[in-house]
């Protein structure tokens, strides 16, 4: 999601058998440090299929 005021976050839907590490490897620029930095309150031994992870 862009916007043109600067307005700029992107998700990731997890998936199965999904982890941060994969995760953070489908988005460029990106680790498992910034996800759990983006996503405070999620439990990364335990993601949920269909939960949304910010990568942005």
């Amino acid at each position: 999601m862009s916007r043109a005021d600067g307005y700029n976050k992107e998700f990731h839907t997890v998936k199965p058998g999904s982890t941060l590490y994969n995760i953070a490897n489908l988005h460029k620029g990106v680790s498992v440090e910034d996800l759990l930095e983006l996503n405070p309150n999620i439990d990364p031994f335990n993601l949920r299929v269909g939960q949304e992870i910010r990568v942005k």
